[in-house]
């Protein structure tokens, strides 16, 4: 006997199954959920750990740790943040260093280069020899070695450079290398003027010296007046020219103190003819003769006389000083706009122009051969260039081979002193004494 369900039964039956069915859905999803929370907490556990965050042992809490994973992020950026900062100020204050540097990583590419760098590295474009030295020693420091190399170039102007490279590393490899680069010209120029200092000085003081005792020895043991009376004048002269050193000396020390001179308004015909008197009244002057044009009354300069009237006798020292025996020197005044300019003039050889940067130098002097007289300490152009500067001047050479050398001291040029506000009288012949209270 076949028993068949009714529809009822059916229904239910298939209900249970469907029931059955969502609910082992439902148990194996959240299965895989849970299998999924537990592998995604070891996995940030893992994480955690490798970053050294505080804790990551106890993160067993998948949104703890996202919390703890995302303070590190913040605290990541952060570091980024200041990193970055960083880096801007330590660019900003290597562009502005005196000093080149350049910096390159592992593969010695170049990474950073500050201005002075750039201006170094192509000052010799022509033959790039400073580039070629930063380039290898790069490469050497990228490979370990610490190197210093000095390059020499012939210019104009002699220039002499100093390259250095070295490693950069973090203790445990190699990041790359950084070079520094150093301008020394200035340095070795400052030796070189140092050293003329000590040679000009020490020969100019022995020679006096030792004449003065020569002389005073001589004097001693003569009786005839007339010998005497000569040797006494070669005995002044002497002392004379060693104060004259020692006061070259002095001045220049003044000078670069940098202390602003006195200032009131000086009559620029007054400082010209003080100078040449200073200059005729000296005795090694011998036949050449000094001669200032008439110069304009009105032109004044605001300075210190005293220190004007140094330099234009320096100049026209100078000149006397490269001028044959029976030549002249002339000493001329004139307005050019804003400015007052004096010129010295003389007839001698003329100075090569590969010595014409350098004539203003202190201690530096021409050829002696093309000088009369070449005691001295090589100071007079450089004290009367500096004094120039200091009035808000300068001094200008032009030259030509056999024919002479011109020395302008050009100075700003102020209201004349000699010119007097005019007296104003005005006469009211119908004005009376009481026109005039009312």
């Amino acid at each position: 006997m076949e028993i068949v369900p009714d529809a009822p039964v059916l229904a239910q039956l298939a209900a249970l199954g469907a029931a059955g069915l969502l609910m082992v859905t439902l148990l194996v999803a959240l299965l895989v959920s849970v299998r999924r929370r537990r592998a995604m907490t070891r996995r940030l556990s893992v994480v955690l750990a490798r970053l050294d965050l505080p804790g990551a042992s106890d993160a067993s809490d998948g949104e703890d740790g996202m919390g703890r994973l995302e303070q590190l992020a913040e605290s990541a950026v952060l570091r980024v943040s200041e990193a970055e900062a960083a880096t801007d100020r330590m660019s900003e204050t290597l562009d502005e260093m005196a000093l080149g540097v350049v910096i390159c990583d592992e593969r010695a590419g170049i990474v950073y280069r500050n201005p002075r760098a750039a201006d170094l590295c192509r000052i010799d474009a022509d033959h790039s020899e400073v580039e070629d030295t930063v380039n290898e020693l790069l490469r050497g420091g990228v490979g370990g070695d610490r190197r210093s190399c000095t390059v020499e170039v012939l210019g104009p102007p002699q220039r002499t450079i100093t390259v250095s490279g070295r490693p950069l590393d973090d203790g445990r490899r190699t990041l790359g290398a950084v070079v520094v680069i150093e301008d020394m010209s200035d340095r070795r120029h400052f030796d070189m003027i140092r050293q003329d200092f000590v040679d000009n000085v020490t020969a100019e003081l022995r020679t006096p010296l030792g004449a003065l005792g020569l002389l005073a020895d001589t004097v001693v043991a003569e009786s005839e007046p007339e010998l005497v009376r000569r040797l006494a004048m070669r005995l002044r002269d002497d002392a004379i020219r060693m104060g004259r050193i020692v006061e070259d000396v002095a001045e220049l020390s003044r000078i670069g103190t940098g202390a602003a001179p006195e200032r009131q308004l000086v009559p620029v015909h007054l400082v010209v003819a003080q100078a040449v008197e200073e200059v005729r009244s000296h005795s090694t002057i011998g036949e050449v003769t000094i001669g200032a044009a008439e110069a304009p009354r009105r032109l004044v300069v605001l300075g210190d006389r005293r220190q004007l009237v140094s330099a234009v006798r320096r100049l026209v020292e100078n000149a006397v000083a490269f001028s044959d025996e029976g030549s002249a020197v002339r000493v001329a005044i004139r307005r050019q706009a804003s400015w007052v300019e004096i010129d010295v003039v003389d007839q001698g050889p003329g100075i090569p122009p590969r010595e014409l940067d350098r004539i203003f130098e202190s201690f530096y002097r021409v050829g002696a051969s093309g000088s009369r007289d070449s005691a001295g300490t090589g100071l007079g152009l450089a004290i009367a260039s500096q004094i120039a500067s200091g009035h808000g001047g300068e001094v200008q050479v032009t030259s030509t081979s056999e024919e002479g050398s011109t020395f302008t001291l050009r100075l700003p040029v102020r209201t004349s002193a000699g010119r007097r506000r005019p007296r104003v009288r005005v006469r009211h012949p119908q004005l009376s004494l009481s026109d005039a209270a009312g």
